[in-house]
């Protein structure tokens, strides 16, 4: 993977730099904290992808392990940098950070035993769940880290974050028995739905989740929250 700053006209690179290991590396999310840190997501094959300060230092096992990393304002050092993953198969799909610099990733996993602490839904229901993970500051200790996600496919594309520390994530499921709560759509259309959720601040409750979809295939890729 790669990552770039350029100035605000366009003109000028501020930095660009490599970032990863010695197989495949992809870079899917990225978010800037008040410092101009830019925190980056997504996953990766090697097994020499490079870590600092790190809450899983090495490759959790069979194909690809979620990263996390943070570089510093010039892009010349790593803040932190950190696998998340299991034994199987961990992708990263978006982050988002808070006022307190938490980056709050998430993505999708085959894995039974990805890390999960303070969890809505500690075990993976499906063949592939959602996951939601809220790091520290340090990027050393998960703040909270779920499944979420039915009997079949769940994959999470997006998450934002507000100023109450809410996690919002969209993305889209095949699992006619999605966690529901507080729903606009409460049964399953057909092929994939797409799904808004919006968790507390703690992550162990969701305050509203909703399919949003009809009988063709529908699915979300973005999400965004107004001032309100």
């Amino acid at each position: 993977s790669f990552v770039s700053s350029l100035s605000s006209s366009g003109s000028i690179l501020i930095y660009s730099t490599y970032l990863g290991g010695s197989l495949d590396d992809y870079g899917y999310g990225i978010s800037l904290n008040s410092l101009n840190r830019a925190y980056v997501t997504g996953d990766t094959l090697s097994v020499n992808f490079p870590t600092e300060g790190a809450f899983q230092s090495s490759h959790g096992g069979g194909s690809y392990d979620v990263f996390v990393s943070t570089l510093s304002s010039s892009g010349s050092s790593l803040y932190y940098s950190t696998y998340l993953g299991g034994t199987s198969s961990d992708r990263g799909s978006a982050i988002s950070v808070d006022a307190a610099d938490r980056a709050y990733v998430t993505g999708y996993t085959s894995s039974s035993n990805f890390p999960t602490i303070n969890s809505y839904q500690p075990t993976k229901r499906g063949n592939d769940d959602i996951f939601i993970s809220r790091l520290s500051s340090s990027g050393s200790s998960l703040s909270y880290s779920t499944y979420l996600g039915g009997s079949y496919d769940d994959y999470g594309k997006c998450i934002s974050v507000d100023s109450g520390n809410h996690a919002y994530i969209t993305g889209y499921t095949k699992s006619s028995n999605f966690p529901i709560a507080s729903s606009y759509q409460s049964t399953y259309g057909r092929n994939n739905d797409v799904f808004v959720i919006q968790f507390s601040s703690s992550g162990s409750t969701l305050i509203y989740s909703t399919y949003l979809g009809g009988n063709g295939g529908d699915y979300g890729y973005g999400i965004s929250l107004d001032s309100l």
